[in-house]
């Protein structure tokens, strides 16, 4: 598969103002794209988020909440006046 024009240009472009210690960093990663030792972001496997019903379990009994929870706070009886 060949990339677009425009995108080779940018590349060339972008690349003709490195430092030599840059370009050899990036050939670097070119060789290791084209052996397969690193994969383009595209071939990033997906992360599936844990559904909540599956953590639920984890931390029971180890959360509460206090009966009073809703009760106004002592601290705040003279702003609440």
């Amino acid at each position: 598969m060949t990339a677009p024009a425009s995108i080779r240009e940018t590349l060339l472009q972008e690349v003709s103002v490195l430092s030599p210690d840059y370009c050899s960093e990036v050939l670097g990663f070119i060789e290791s794209l084209k052996t397969g030792t690193v994969k383009p972001e595209t071939d990033k496997p997906i992360i599936e988020k844990r559904p909540l019903s599956e953590l639920c379990g984890i931390f029971k009994g180890k959360i509460w909440m206090a009966d009073d929870f809703d009760a106004p706070l002592e601290e705040m009886k003279e702003y609440m006046e």
